[in-house]
């Protein structure tokens, strides 16, 4: 009989030590969950560099002089859709690489090895706000104040359009490096 009673004791000790630790992960998982909550509910007002540093995806829209904005960003990951003199530009940042595109052509350009500034871009090659100049997609202004709120999106967000032929700058610039190796220079 007083091993029953020990066994009880024993089931009895271990179900209140499960339901205790049970409990206690419940409210630290929803002390996380309400942290997280809390900062999807706060959106910012900043640069776009910034918005990339969040560890939140955000819906960004900016307008200045009649132009205007909408970036998706999810980390180093980015898209982007500007009306620009009343023409619409797009462009997707993402594995290091940036394509950008527009609607009337159909064409497109991908640069690799995007450097947005955080790298090792001399100093003199940057501008005011530290990216490299040169390195912008037409349209994404640095010194803008984006407009961001939390936002769910899919990655499909950073998919190519299939319907645009992009040219590949670096391959581009490869060949025109290997072409100036082959120019011999005349000696007189």
């Amino acid at each position: 009989m007083k091993k029953i009673l020990i066994g009880i004791l024993v089931l009895i000790v271990l179900a209140g030590g499960a339901w205790y630790l049970k409990n206690k992960a419940k409210k630290a998982v929803k002390k996380v969950e309400d942290k997280i909550e809390q900062k999807m509910e706060e959106g910012f007002t900043g640069s776009l560099k910034e918005a990339m540093m969040k560890k939140v995806p955000l819906k960004c829209e900016w307008q200045a002089n009649g132009d205007s904005g909408e970036s998706y960003v999810k980390g180093e990951d980015m898209y982007i859709a500007t009306v620009m003199q009343g023409k619409k530009g797009y462009m997707i940042r993402k594995d290091g690489c940036m394509w950008t595109w527009d609607d009337e052509t159909k064409e497109g350009v991908k640069i690799c090895d995007v450097d947005t500034g955080e790298t090792t871009v001399p100093e003199e090659e940057k501008n005011d706000s530290g990216a490299a100049v040169g390195m912008q997609a037409e349209g994404v202004d640095w010194n803008v104040d984006y407009k961001c709120s939390p936002a769910v999106f899919t990655d499909d967000k950073f998919t190519l359009p299939t319907d645009v032929v992009f040219k590949d700058m670096n391959e581009m610039m490869k060949g025109i490096m290997g072409g100036m190796e082959k120019v011999v220079p005349v000696e007189e």
